[in-house]
């Protein structure tokens, strides 16, 4: 996700060549904050205005200008991320909450809406002096990736820290509280030994030696890597469930 989004800024802002997907636009001023209307109450936001008008409204009569806007749903898409740029150094991120009424205005007014202590300060702070701002809408698909990032949020516990986090050449590793001990054993005892009584396959399963000390490995660590050459394998239809 971040490598896209790092991408498609580069082409926005000249630094790669590749085709703009979302909209670039400059010469932004501070105008006010925004808060939604009387009636309809929103996330607060800050309203940026252009220092010129927009290539949308290019021959679009001034009665017929929020007529173009609803014609063109992408521009400015609602909800949509935008990178705010000030001196072309990015300072901070912040969704597009489109605003028809003000952005249909001449000239067009944008408000973004800031998320995060951290990038809400950067960009207030900065706009103050600022003489070149600048606001990327980023196109990627992040919808795809908020599931993930949601659950990311809401774990508590990492799975497998002490392994994976506070590991080092002193540790001990521990077995999984699941083991299948007569595979273990028969493989420990004979690496080729027939595993089809085991694994329930409906054909017969045999490895060679190193593919048993990787499976004995899987099966009697909570962590372990196994990787090797292409060649010769043999595939388990079955699932691990070490964990």
């Amino acid at each position: 996700m971040v490598h896209e989004m790092r991408e498609e800024l580069e082409v926005a802002q000249g630094k790669k060549k590749g085709h703009k997907m979302g909209l670039v636009a400059g010469g932004l001023k501070l105008l006010d904050l925004y808060c939604g209307t009387p009636a309809h109450r929103v996330k607060w936001g800050i309203q940026l205005e252009c220092s010129h008008d927009l290539w949308i409204f290019d021959g679009v009569k001034p009665k017929d200008r929020k007529t173009a806007l609803q014609n063109h749903r992408r521009f400015a898409k609602h909800g949509s991320m935008a990178c705010i740029l000030i001196n072309d150094e990015v300072v901070g991120f912040a969704s597009i909450h489109r605003d028809e009424d003000l952005l249909s205005k001449n000239p067009p007014i944008f408000v973004v809406q800031l998320g995060g202590e951290a990038s809400t300060v950067s960009v207030l702070t900065r706009l103050k002096t600022a003489k070149n701002v600048k606001m990327v809408q980023i196109d990627t698909a992040l919808f795809a990736y908020e599931p993930v990032l949601k659950a990311i949020q809401e774990i508590r516990d990492v799975p497998l820290a002490e392994e994976l986090l506070f590991w080092n050449k002193d540790s001990t590793t521990r077995p999984p509280s699941f083991v299948e001990p007569g595979i273990v054993a028969a493989l420990k005892s004979n690496p080729s030994c027939e595993l089809q009584s085991y694994l329930g396959t409906s054909s017969s399963v045999k490895l060679d030696e190193k593919q048993a000390a990787s499976l004995v490995t899987g099966l009697t660590k909570k962590v372990s890597l196994i990787q090797g050459p292409p060649g010769e394998f043999i595939h388990l239809d079955f699932n691990l469930r070490c964990c």
